[in-house]
């Protein structure tokens, strides 16, 4: 793979594998530094999301998101070329540096903006961890810049089948272990959540010995405290509030989420051993849309229209109007029936009254006596 040319690409080196793909360096002929993603699997439900990917990552223009440029074809397969981020891991990051609080509450802010760059762009990242924000030194100093939109959902699209669980077990939120297709942005909360746990304590909050413990963990909402490890309250209020078990009780977006990490007074529930869905107020009040006239309600996708109980349909109307009828001329007949019945009844009753009775028989002749 070294030395090969595609198109105005020359690969350089190897970088890294993943789970479904290999990263490689590449220069152009203007000696840029590029990315390139190549497919590992060879399956085509990974395929397709591959290239689901690559088309959301072409969309994609932030500071703290890695860009996409372009889509190759490596031997019959799609090869995603990306910005290259000279930069390590965010869990690499913090143990290698092991920064001061300063520079870990910079870096969770920057990662709020591009999370709520790809909420504004109706996406659910679904797998928001450590391994998926590449952090990059500048002289302005650390930049974290998200990666990875293989698991990406487009809200209102999706292949993700229902029940299906997509993700890594400590950063995913309950509701997507249950099943990854019907989470919303709310999801991705829950995992910045686990992000900040992280990056303010260099702890995991769900992380256990076993996979099962692990799900367990996460599903009882089960973690210590981060204020038992000396992170502000602002801190600590925002991670107990992402790590909630009810959707309803999270901050219900990122904008949110950074006004509590900013310290901005918001009422959020308090965190327990055992979360348990919370009743408090939402964090913002609903905004309501008074429209002019009638508005009909829309049907779901693949729900026939229903009828404005008010207004029944003319097939409805000739349908009760036609079965009314056929009700009545059976009760006509029956009823008349029974008037037939009853009529020939009551005459057999007068014709046995008026026929006289028979004669009486007369008696047998005498015998004549023998002499």
């Amino acid at each position: 793979m070294i030395g090969t040319r595609l198109g105005r690409y020359v690969v350089d080196e190897w970088i890294g594998q993943g789970g479904m793909a290999s990263v490689w360096r590449m220069t152009d002929d203007q000696g840029q530094l590029w990315a390139l993603k190549v497919l590992s699997v060879k399956k085509q439900e990974v395929k397709d999301r591959f290239l689901s990917e690559a088309r959301v990552q072409l969309t994609l223009s932030h500071p703290n998101v890695v860009a996409a440029r372009e889509v190759l074809e490596l031997d019959g397969e799609p090869a995603l070329v990306m910005e290259y981020v000279p930069g390590v891991s965010l869990d690499q990051y913090l143990a290698d540096r092991d920064p001061p609080f300063e520079v870990r509450d910079a870096l969770a802010r920057q990662l709020l903006e591009g999370v709520a760059y790809a909420h504004a762009c109706n996406l659910v990242h679904r797998d928001l961890k450590p391994a998926n924000v590449l952090v990059v030194e500048t002289p302005a100093g650390p930049i974290p810049r998200l990666t990875d939109f293989g698991l990406v959902k487009e809200l209102g699209f999706g292949a993700t089948r229902t029940g299906i669980a997509l993700g890594t077990p400590r950063y995913m939120a309950p509701e997507q272990i249950r099943d990854a297709k019907r989470v919303d942005p709310r999801a991705d909360i829950w995992s910045l959540g686990t992000l900040l746990y992280e990056v303010y304590t260099d702890r995991s909050p769900f992380q256990r010995d076993t996979l099962y413990e692990t799900f367990q963990a996460v599903m009882d909402g089960t973690y210590q405290d981060p204020g038992d490890y000396g992170v502000p309250a602002r801190v600590q209020t925002a991670i107990v509030a992402c790590l909630h078990l009810d959707p309803d009780a999270r901050p219900q977006s990122v904008p949110a989420l950074q006004a509590l990490l900013a310290g901005e007074p918001t009422p959020v529930p308090t965190h327990r051993s055992k979360a348990r869905a919370s009743s408090s107020p939402p964090l913002a009040e609903p905004t309501f849309y008074e429209l002019s006239g009638p508005h009909p309600t829309l049907p779901l996708a693949g729900e026939r229209p229903r009828a404005h109980p008010s207004r029944p349909s003319a097939w409805l109307v000739t349908w009760v109007a036609g079965w009314t009828l056929a009700l009545l001329l059976v009760l006509a007949v029956l009823a008349g029936g029974v008037v037939v019945v009853t009529a020939v009844v009551v005459s057999g009753v007068v014709w046995d009254r008026d026929v006289p009775p028979p004669p009486p028989a007369l008696p047998p002749p005498a015998r004549k006596r023998r002499r």
